[in-house]
């Protein structure tokens, strides 16, 4: 499956959306940057600075309903699935995030759609349920992501 290239404006889309979303990027040199939502960018797009993980959460989900994720790092490969607010990726270890892919859990009637930005290639097309967003086999770091739902 191939990501969109392109999604309509996000702030008409987010006037009737009820469940929200939160994340927020650790990049080398700066540790964990303030908090984004909403498909607005965490990281720091064409600072040539490596995001190195992410954290995501879903702040208003009902009961029984998440967010999960990995992320594909430098020398590691496919980390474990995380959900809910956990680290994906790593800190400390100077290693750099290539790739992510998410999922909700529990939350019918919603897609959580993401994207990142590639130091080299600039934004990757929206990705949702699970695509892989990013490279994988590239060596090509991660500078920022960008995520929302619908």
């Amino acid at each position: 499956m191939k990501c969109l290239e392109k999604m309509g404006n996000l702030s008409e889309m987010f006037k009737e959306k009820q469940l929200h979303i939160v994340y927020k990027a650790h990049m080398q040199d700066f540790g964990w940057l303030p908090e984004a939502a909403d498909g607005v960018t965490a990281g720091k797009p064409d600072s040539g600075k490596r995001l190195e993980a992410i954290q995501v959460r879903l702040p208003d989900a009902p009961e029984g309903a998440g967010i999960r994720y990995c992320v594909h790092v430098a020398g590691k490969g496919w980390l474990p699935e995380v959900s809910d607010g956990a680290v994906g990726g790593t800190t400390g270890e100077s290693r750099r995030a290539e790739a992510v892919k998410m999922h909700l859990v529990g939350c019918e009637g919603y897609t959580v759609f993401y994207r990142v930005f590639m130091h080299g290639k600039g934004w990757s097309g929206w990705c949702s349920n699970g695509q892989v967003a990013g490279t994988v086999g590239e060596s090509r770091q991660l500078e920022a992501v960008e995520i929302y739902i619908q």
